[in-house]
């Protein structure tokens, strides 16, 4: 079995792992999101089909970066060794061919569903659900930079640490630390929001005027008696 095949193998048994964490992460943020709607001022009708059009938005795009990132490590192979004699090798090898494949099928998913938010939703209105799985799409990229980061350090103190190892936490790094960094910026957007007050809140509110304006009608009463 030829390298390629190894790169097709492991792709498709790093989806199936991540399937059932992904599934587990729409139920928490569909849970989450409905409970929210329920405190809040104005209830959003869409909120679970949101739920799903974000869910294979956030699949797709994970796609893409699991595609970049086989194409990271590849690049990256032997940059680090000057006697590395293979570097007069086929560009667009059977490696970048299983990753532009993962690219094309996550980027025409992602596109397709923010296509369908964007057109049949009313996602701008309410941006909860967005900003849930942006949250999401942050933690996973954060926790692959940290593993990376700690990956890096254990390499550092080794006797004899290896060129290839380290090849391979920049390719992540290169990929997977912009990607955290824009959606933290993304999320700190988002959180800057005004939001519609809970119904709680508004209820207390309400409640709190309710005296002032039954004063200022007594004394209006009072000034025409």
């Amino acid at each position: 079995m030829n390298s390629g095949m190894f790169e097709m193998l492991g792709s498709t048994v790093t989806i199936f792992m991540v399937r059932p964490i992904l599934l587990q992460a729409l139920a928490v943020i569909y849970i989450g999101l409905r409970l929210r709607d329920l405190r809040g001022e104005t209830p959003d009708p869409e909120v679970g089909i949101k739920a799903v059009y974000h869910f294979f938005l956030t699949a797709g795009l994970f796609l893409v970066l699991g595609g970049l990132t086989v194409i990271s490590i590849d690049l990256m192979n032997g940059t680090l060794d000057v006697r590395w004699a293979g570097r007069d090798k086929e560009f667009f090898n059977e490696t970048k061919r299983v990753a532009m494949g993962l690219i094309l099928a996550g980027g025409m998913c992602s596109g397709f569903f923010f296509g369908m938010l964007l057109a049949a939703t009313n996602d701008r209105k309410f941006p909860y659900a967005r900003r849930a799985f942006v949250g999401m799409r942050l933690a996973v990229s954060g926790v692959i930079v940290l593993g990376a980061l700690t990956a890096f350090m254990i390499t550092v103190l080794q006797k004899d640490p290896s060129l290839r190892a380290f090849e391979m936490i920049i390719a992540v790094f290169l990929v997977w630390g912009p990607t955290a960094l824009i959606h933290l910026i993304l999320l700190r957007y988002y959180t800057g929001w005004r939001q519609s007050p809970p119904r709680s809140r508004a209820r207390a509110e309400s409640q709190r005027r309710r005296p002032r304006d039954e004063e200022e009608h007594d004394e209006e009463d009072n000034e025409m008696a």
